[in-house]
């Protein structure tokens, strides 16, 4: 009875063994070089045994595969994808080639009937419904709504300039820990935009807006964990029956939604924000609470994840660089003098606008973006024509494409001179396809106007305020956090603020 039982017990290993490592000749059947696979982890052994974040996992391939191979074959669990390499096999993808690369990974998690709180975000929307979602959206980010919207993002900064300085006042030993100042800026913008109310997060210790926000940003766990079970069984995706954002996080939402719609109905209060908008397509669409909601939460997240993000580390390149803050400030005071700090001398601060892109090139908002392939297309490897077949995925590791000396000379230096206009700015290196911050081609992030109009105003309120360091609780280098595909400082920003 003993050796039938291990007899049995050795048959399934056996089974097993054959399941999960079936796939592990698919690209060398194919003449598409990479690393070899682990038996149990493929090409992901210390994004999951050892806890890193995945923008090192690929890096490491990136620059072992770089000027070889436009691209090469990984293994994500047993599962096989494609790492994009070379910069034209990126625009390829992006830009040339869009239609056969239009759907994002994550648009085979839900649909927007399974999944009724994101689901009818461009970010998650595939095919048609993405094109059309995304025209409608369109206007809601043009430069003059942004300029409509600059007031409410100029009061924001009040605010935060008071509440800096109370904490500037309590001379703290750990400065300022501006991850959290950041979360509070970019919730009260968000939160006022979209649902039209102010939720006081400058003004209460712990606002409950945003622990709603945090929640929300929890949730998205829920992607890596698709992310992992679709490795292992891609049959899953079939399903498109995972839930993102959790009901009672949505139902939140949904609440503060319903809250703004009446609050603005009742008050006839004419105000050209994301509100409005919403309750304009709501009432063109005949589009139900739960839909403005989602729509809602799609501006929310475009608006709160990359500027909670982008600010802290901004400032925390600047507290570096002393030369280049006091560039920045010097700018800064040039414009106060001309005619004050409004929408306009934002957007035509020059350095200001390189010192940005330059922060987001060294930490890009989304440290690697995964595509679709949508139908069968061939691309030429070391002279022969290889076939892409539809349904695969390809990862374009940004953050590695943004530190590759031979994009960027230099590129762990904080450079802003290196996005002058008269170098051609950040357009010559957009259009390469070594530059991308909020991705590329058509379906480059809607939002992004809105998320540098918060970034840059804001950081403009702290250094012509401020002269800013780095204070040493702040880890450095600073080290990704791990299970996140945002540039996520595992340990925090902490800075040191003194008057000027």
């Amino acid at each position: 009875m003993i050796w039938l039982f291990l007899g049995g017990v050795l048959g399934l290993a056996l089974i097993f063994c054959v399941f999960w490592t079936w796939n592990f000749s698919y690209w060398q059947r194919r003449g598409i070089p990479g690393p070899k696979p682990s038996l149990f982890f493929g090409n992901t052994k210390s994004l999951v045994a050892d806890k890193v974040s995945v923008a090192y996992e690929f890096d490491k391939f990136y620059r072992e595969f770089y000027g070889k191979t436009p691209f090469i074959g990984v293994y994500i669990l047993r599962s096989p994808h494609i790492l994009a390499i070379d910069p034209d096999f990126v625009k390829f993808v992006l830009v040339e080639n869009f239609k056969q690369f239009y759907n994002n990974y994550i648009s085979d998690m839900c649909t927007a009937k399974s999944e009724p709180y994101i689901g009818h975000s461009p970010f998650v929307m595939k095919d048609r419904d993405w094109k059309d979602t995304r025209s409608q959206w369109a206007p809601a980010f043009t430069s003059g709504k942004m300029k409509a919207i600059f007031p409410i993002i100029e009061n924001t900064c009040q605010k935060m300039s008071t509440f800096l300085k109370s904490e500037v006042a309590k001379q703290s030993e750990d400065g300022v820990h501006f991850r959290d100042v950041s979360a509070r800026f970019t919730t009260e913008v968000v939160t006022d935009t979209i649902f039209g109310i102010e939720a006081g997060t400058f003004t209460q210790e712990d606002a409950p807006l945003c622990d709603l926000g945090a929640k929300l940003l929890d949730c998205f766990e829920n992607v890596v964990n698709f992310f992992i079970l679709t490795a292992v069984l891609p049959l899953l995706k079939r399903f498109q029956c995972f839930w993102i954002v959790s009901r009672n996080v949505g139902q939140s939402f949904e609440e503060l939604m319903k809250k703004g719609i009446q609050f603005r109905s009742q008050s006839n209060t004419q105000r050209s924000d994301f509100l409005s908008f919403i309750m304009d397509l709501g009432s063109k669409k005949n589009l139900s609470l739960t839909e403005m909601t989602s729509h809602g939460l799609t501006v929310y997240l475009d608006g709160y994840e990359t500027t909670s993000i982008a600010i802290p580390l901004v400032l925390y390149e600047l507290g570096r660089n002393e030369r280049a803050q006091e560039k920045l400030r010097k700018e800064i005071r040039e414009y106060e003098a001309k005619g004050g700090i409004n929408y306009e001398s934002i957007q035509e601060m020059p350095y200001l606008d390189q010192v940005v892109n330059e922060t987001m090139r060294i930490h890009p908002p989304l440290i690697i973006i995964s595509k679709l392939c949508t139908e069968n297309v061939k691309y030429s490897v070391n002279g022969k024509a290889v076939e892409i077949p539809r349904g695969m995925t390809v990862h374009i590791p940004i953050f590695s494409i943004h530190r590759n000396e031979h994009n960027f000379p230099n590129p762990e230096e904080f450079i802003p001179e290196r996005f002058d206009e008269e170098n051609g700015g950040s357009k010559v290196f957009k259009d390469k396809c070594s530059f991308l911050p909020f991705g590329n081609g058509p379906r480059i992030c809607l939002g992004m106007r809105f998320a540098m109009l918060q970034v840059k105003t804001s950081v403009v309120e702290v250094i012509r305020q401020y002269c800013v360091t780095v204070n040493e609780k702040t880890q450095q280098p600073l080290k990704l956090d791990v299970g996140q595909f945002f540039s996520y400082p595992r340990h925090g920003i902490y800075l040191n603020l003194k008057a000027v």
